[in-house]
């Protein structure tokens, strides 16, 4: 039987679960970083996490601006689209209160809506940019199309990735350690005899 070093397990388990979260992980269905890991990224998860009440804010009096009561925009949002930058997607029976003011500039149509762009807007784009995307997935939910994993050059992606490379350091011990703990799965159950030594 062969024998390795215990300590390197133990060293690649901690260092591990001190980048991975695993319950956030598995509710994300995807790799997540914890925080404290990286200062960048711990500032773009925490900006974020008010991203999705800002952009309802932003729906909210962007409506307004076009005569829309608060009980009337339903459907209406803000999302980030890869190309434009942050646009307020626009039901069609919403259309008409958009499309015939000069500071909305229409950008595309899709899914049964209309996608423009405003000043307010392009502040959005430029203060916070594709935060997801920087991060690496989506932390919560948007609305309209997303950017595909390909597109994001993100951080949790690097910080995942030197993990890796860390882990595959030690390719010869992990697989020396697969094949001892499945040599003890075939025999079965061990059982420990202790003797006193007089």
């Amino acid at each position: 039987m062969e024998i390795f070093d215990v300590t390197i397990l133990q060293e690649l388990h901690r260092e591990m679960a001190r980048i991975i979260d695993f319950g956030e992980s598995a509710a994300a269905g995807r790799v997540v970083v914890n925080f404290h890991v990286h200062p960048d990224l711990d500032a773009l998860k925490e900006r974020s996490a008010g991203l999705p009440e800002t952009l309802a804010w932003v729906a909210s009096e962007l409506s307004g601006l076009v005569g829309l009561s608060l009980d009337m925009y339903w459907g209406i949002a803000v999302g980030y689209y890869h190309t434009y930058g942050y646009l307020i997607s626009v039901p069609f029976e919403f259309d008409r209160f958009f499309s015939q003011r000069q500071d909305f500039g229409h950008r595309f149509s899709a899914d049964g809506a209309e996608y423009y762009s405003h000043g307010e807007l392009e502040h959005l784009t430029a203060t916070y940019g594709d935060v997801n995307g920087q991060i690496g997935g989506m932390l919560f939910p948007s609305i309209g199309p997303t950017q595909s994993a390909a597109d994001r050059t993100d951080l949790e992606i690097e910080i995942i990735h030197e993990l890796q490379v860390h882990i595959l350091e030690h390719e010869d011990l992990l697989v020396a350690s697969a094949r001892v703990c499945a040599e003890l799965d075939w025999y079965g159950r061990p059982t420990l005899q202790m003797s006193r030594q007089h």
